[in-house]
């Protein structure tokens, strides 16, 4: 989700992405990404299921929330991210 496109030759968006199993870290990204709307800034919000190399090279800078599960392990979107990033694959749509 584009929370604010830049203008040509403006500022790219600053990238929130997040991780989450139960959903904590997606309610922080998205309270993050309306604060940094509201100070003007150009936002994009992502989950990791959505997020890709070509994503992250198109950001000028980038948050990533990230909540673990369990016994500490890596959300499920994340897992999947890292292997999807290792083999160089584009994410399902």
């Amino acid at each position: 989700m584009l929370l604010s496109a830049p203008a040509d030759g403006a500022t790219r968006p600053t990238l929130v992405a997040y991780a989450s199993q139960t959903g904590f870290a997606e309610q922080l990204a998205a309270q993050t990404a309306r604060a940094l709307q509201g100070a003007g800034l150009p936002v994009q919000l992502l989950s990791f299921a959505e997020l890709d190399g070509a994503r992250l090279a198109a950001c000028g800078q980038a948050l990533f929330l990230v909540s673990t599960t369990g016994e500490g392990d890596a959300p499920d979107t994340a897992s999947g991210f890292a292997r999807r990033l290792m083999s160089g694959a584009r994410p399902k749509r």
